[in-house]
């Protein structure tokens, strides 16, 4: 053990002699919570040539159950009998394209939604910002979940206690990186499963989810994990329940309660020991030496060459337990708690939640802080940018003159510079709104983010970085071209080339909202480039564009940028040569209005040039904010 982590482990018992005064342990009696008539479809729309199909599949399927304050409860069944499905409808959580239906109470009382806010769910994929360390992730959650009125020495406290009960204090410092990196030293799955459990430990729920609390794990592991899932609750009373396949025998010992599900029903609930003598009574004794667990997936699972057979036997088994002597005291039990039991009040108000703004500047840094980290990416791109400016700068050095020839190289640079400036930002930012989506969801349904701060904090986040890409590109290309005539006019042509790198930014950001597949969105997008590009006023004047195109020009941010450019360094020049050596029949344009003209651009549209990138952008952020709203409904949809 490093000295740093020494440091954390003595810094970490401080937490344990602390008096926790914004949570009063010793008046909790805990939650119950019981489900009955529980069901859950999955609804899919298939739209195909002016006709709409609804199709419906039951997930699961008139279930009912209960789970005990104090208690730790394993729901346990064959790969699709309903665990996951069953655990995500009774915590309201992960919900898209579900309807559920039935009665879910939390000591006798239905409180919808708010389920969420006493609760926590650790989900069964990890999901990480994996540049951030070990320490500055629970940070940024403990900020986003604890009460605000914590002093920060209290939140480092909880922080460091919760690592040193999962076994990552020395790991602290570590960064997360992801499960494919091989060349640095990262967290291992078992450390990152850990890590997901200790991010849910930090609100200190008092009912706990856990889907597959156990993949990645050891059998090592695993049995302190649920150990120390096991200790919370019954000296904190808390109701945990967890999806878990097949444990050992010995892990299984561990759980209070069992629930067995088979093809969307419960099979039975109870100990393990009840659960053995249930199945007995049906004509399926468990060998001695043989793990239980596995026994009962054995038996409750579809044999493939025996798929008939195998539906009877989970039927009647099935049957037999909702009219067993088990399952109606179940039901007696949860009757008396709607009728007679005397539930503790849920205490929703006694908590002050981190403000809007707090929320959002810790967004912003954390997106930040994985743009800058990411330093091998971050330096070549910016590499690149600057190469390309010296690379195309010296191409057209020398070619941008004051004659016929001069009038087409100063064009021609004026459309590379804009090709710079909207297709390189639009391509490599089509990725970042899919890549940081389903991390964002996870928290927006967990009550940590909303979407508007998510939004406004990836803007601002890759904001600097695209406007320093653009000033590295512009300004080498313009200079060693030839094209500087004054500082007012280069600090002009940097100022509207970084804004229009800004408007791509947001195009492909809002595109990539809108299109999940990579492939088809960038397809859609170097369409959509391809017909902007050609009514610039490169290809063709813009006097001669067909009126199909129309639309394609007006909402062209190329032509925008073209015509600014060219207003600024040719309005009221009045020296362009008519020689010319190349041979070639070319128009003599001795003025600069000759020549916006003969591109079909005019200084009387400066202004609206302007304002049409302005709104661009407007219209691009609002239609990426719409399809964030409209994606976040669909997706937490019940």
């Amino acid at each position: 053990m490093d000295n740093g982590a020494i440091k954390l482990q003595k810094y970490a018992g401080m937490w344990r002699n602390k008096s926790q005064r914004h949570k009063n342990k010793a008046e909790n009696l805990g939650l119950t919570l019981s489900w009955s008539s529980l069901s859950v479809y999955l609804v899919k729309k298939s739209t195909s040539f002016l006709k709409t199909k609804i199709t419906t599949k039951k997930l699961v399927n008139n279930v009912t159950g209960v789970a005990k304050a104090g208690t730790l409860t394993a729901v346990m069944g064959a790969s699709g009998a309903g665990k996951t499905t069953l655990l995500s409808a009774l915590a309201q959580r992960n919900n898209g394209g579900l309807v559920v239906e039935g009665d879910v109470r939390v000591n006798g009382k239905a409180i919808g939604s708010k389920i969420r806010k006493i609760s926590a769910f650790l989900y069964q994929k990890d999901m990480f910002t994996p540049t951030l360390t070990v320490y500055e992730h629970m940070i940024f959650y403990a900020r986003l979940k604890l009460d605000r009125r914590l002093s920060k020495a209290e939140v480092n406290d909880k922080v460091f206690e919760i690592l040193r009960q999962v076994g990552l204090l020395n790991v602290a410092h570590r960064q997360i990186g992801t499960s494919g990196d091989h060349f640095q030293i990262f967290l291992s799955g078992g450390e990152r499963r850990r890590l997901s459990f200790a991010t849910e430990l930090l609100s200190d729920p008092d009912l706990f989810f856990c889907d597959e609390v156990t993949s990645g794990l050891d059998s090592y592991s695993t049995l302190n994990l649920i150990s120390t899932m096991k200790q919370m609750a019954t000296d904190h009373q808390k109701t945990i329940i967890c999806a878990i396949h097949q444990p050992s025998s010995e892990i299984l010992d561990i759980f209070d309660s069992i629930v067995i599900m088979a093809e969307s029903r419960t099979a039975f609930i109870g100990n393990a020991k009840e659960t053995i003598q249930f199945l007995k009574t049906q004509g399926y004794e468990c060998p001695m030496n043989y793990n239980p667990a596995d026994f009962f997936i054995k038996i409750l699972a579809v044999t493939p060459d025996d798929e008939q057979n195998s539906h009877k036997r989970i039927k009647r088994i099935c049957d037999a337990y909702v009219s067993s002597d088990s399952a109606q005291s179940m039901d007696g039990f949860i009757h008396d708690e709607l009728t007679n039991y005397s539930a503790p009040k849920l205490n929703l108000a006694d908590f002050k939640p981190t403000n809007w703004l707090t929320r959002f500047l810790l967004l912003t840094f954390r997106l930040e802080v994985d743009i800058l980290r990411n330093r091998s990416y971050l330096s070549f791109r910016l590499i690149q940018k600057l190469l390309v400016g010296l690379m195309m700068g010296s191409l057209y050095s020398g070619s941008i003159t004051k004659d016929q020839p001069g009038i087409q190289a100063l064009e021609g640079f004026f459309f590379s510079l804009a090709i710079q400036n909207v297709v390189a930002p639009v391509f490599s930012t089509v990725n970042k709104f899919q890549k940081q989506f389903p991390l964002f969801l996870r928290e927006y349904e967990d009550g940590l983010v909303s979407s508007l701060q998510f939004y406004t904090a990836m803007c601002l986040a890759w904001f600097p970085i695209t406007v320093l890409e653009s000033l590295l590109v512009t300004a080498p290309f313009y200079i060693l071209a030839g094209a500087y005539i004054s500082l007012g006019i280069f600090v002009d042509t940097l100022y509207v080339t970084s804004i229009t790198a800004v408007l791509s930014l947001l195009c492909g950001m809002s595109f990539s909202a809108i299109i999940d597949s990579y492939e088809i969105c960038t397809f859609v997008l170097g369409e959509l480039l391809n017909l902007t590009n050609i009514t610039a006023g490169f290809y063709m004047s813009l006097r001669t564009v067909p009126i199909y195109l129309k639309l394609f020009e007006t909402i062209s941010w190329q032509r925008s940028l073209m015509e600014l450019l060219s207003i600024f360094h040719i309005q009221g020049s009045t020296v362009f040569s008519c020689t010319n050596s190349t041979g070639l029949e070319l128009p003599c344009l001795s003025t600069g209005e000759q020549v916006l003209d003969q591109y079909g651009y005019s200084t009387s549209n400066f202004t609206r040039d302007f304002v049409s990138i302005y709104l661009l952008e407007m219209g691009s952020a609002s239609r990426r904010y719409g399809v964030l709203l409209w994606g976040v409904a669909e997706s937490s949809a019940v």
